[in-house]
């Protein structure tokens, strides 16, 4: 849902920019389909399915940051792409703190606990580790809690959407991109 948005968002300030839509479909990462594949196996880990239980916990984590870690390795190489930088750093901020924590630390606004669905998400507390990077940052609507992560993550693809539209590029297995395509 924020990952919808904040796309969303980027579709919307690029038309404002001018941007292309069709310099979109010219836009290339060096691995998509794999890219893709990891962003959905990031989401089935953290158990937001109905057939995942508790019990599951430490391996879903241990998957999450495999996928998280390989997800890393596969966006290295375009790193030199508008935006892209950035979202490593959002993955990144993401897997430390899951890894200090066997879980994404949360805390609601007033220090209100929040029932995550998942058993993903552990209540974060004072003694928790580098809570600053969980999901601590509530979304207006209150529906939902960011981490910085999160927020970096966001911002690196809306700068690539936008740049990608705005210029055109094509990313190559060097990191480098064309503009004007």
């Amino acid at each position: 849902m924020i990952a919808a948005g904040a796309i969303a968002w980027a579709l919307l300030i690029a038309w404002a920019a001018g941007g292309k839509f069709a310099n979109l479909a010219q836009v290339r990462l060096s691995h998509e389909l794999l890219i893709a594949l990891l962003f959905v196996g990031q989401s089935i880990f953290r158990g937001r399915l109905p057939f995942w239980d508790g019990a599951a916990h430490d391996w879903a984590v241990f998957f999450w940051g495999l996928a998280s870690l390989a997800l890393l390795a596969t966006l290295i190489p375009d790193a030199k792409l508008p935006g892209i930088g950035v979202a490593i750093l959002g993955i990144a901020a993401n897997l430390t703190v899951v890894l200090a924590n066997e879980g994404m630390p949360y805390v609601a606004a007033g220090g209100a606990v929040l029932d995550s669905g998942a058993f993903f998400y552990r209540t974060g507390t004072i003694g928790t580790s580098l809570l600053f990077l969980g999901d601590v940052l509530p979304v207006p609507s209150g529906a939902y809690l960011l981490s910085l992560g999160d927020i970096l993550l966001g911002i690196g693809v809306m700068v690539f959407i936008v740049a990608g539209s705005v210029a055109g590029m094509n990313g190559s297995t060097t990191g480098t991109g064309r503009a004007g395509r």
